[in-house]
């Protein structure tokens, strides 16, 4: 009984405090920070905090909102356009743009490209710039999952990303530029 008594007792939860570090256990270890190469729940725990999407779901509403977006816009049954922010600047001071969503899609659907979950990528017939901060999603035929998937897509920065000569490695691994 006095050991049930002392394990009910709450205790905080302190994870090496002193380093102020904070230590998890995973299933499955991270290959790399990248949900395209390493699509899994663990992966999506670090990823958030590096990448954004161009929009997110908002559970508590029920909704899609802008992220990278400032507005997105259906134009027809299989096309959505996008208004990109003009604020926002990669970990490294570069600016964001329409450049890194058409590049990283493009790269995605490109042919040589190959990935273990493409077929996420399936319903898209392409994604074009059509200005500085603007992006236009064609679907190949209607998709009622479309913006859910588009949700689902981190976006990565195409001035480094290109760069990359080994993209199916972490950018720890790769030979490349400096990430």
């Amino acid at each position: 009984a006095a050991a049930a008594a002392a394990m009910s007792v709450a205790v905080p939860a302190i994870a090496q405090k002193s380093a102020g570090t904070l230590r998890v256990g995973l299933l499955d270890p991270l290959r790399a920070v990248d949900s395209i190469f390493d699509p899994k729940q663990e992966t999506s725990f670090v990823v958030g905090s590096v990448f954004d999407q161009t929009i997110r779901y908002d559970d508590r509403a029920g909704e899609f909102k802008p992220l990278l977006a400032k507005s997105y816009k259906r134009i027809s049954d299989t096309v959505i356009e996008m208004d990109l922010r003009d604020d926002v600047a990669w970990h490294d001071g570069e600016k964001f743009d329409a450049d890194d969503v058409a590049y990283l899609y493009n790269w995605i659907l490109d042919p040589a490209t190959k990935l273990r979950n493409k077929n996420n990528y399936d319903w898209l017939q392409s994604v074009e710039k059509l200005g500085p901060y603007k992006i236009r999603y064609t679907a190949k035929s209607i998709n009622t999952l479309d913006l859910w998937q588009i949700s689902n897509a981190d976006i990565y920065p195409e001035h480094i990303h290109s760069k990359l000569e080994k993209k199916e490695k972490s950018t720890r691994e790769a030979k490349g530029p400096e990430a």
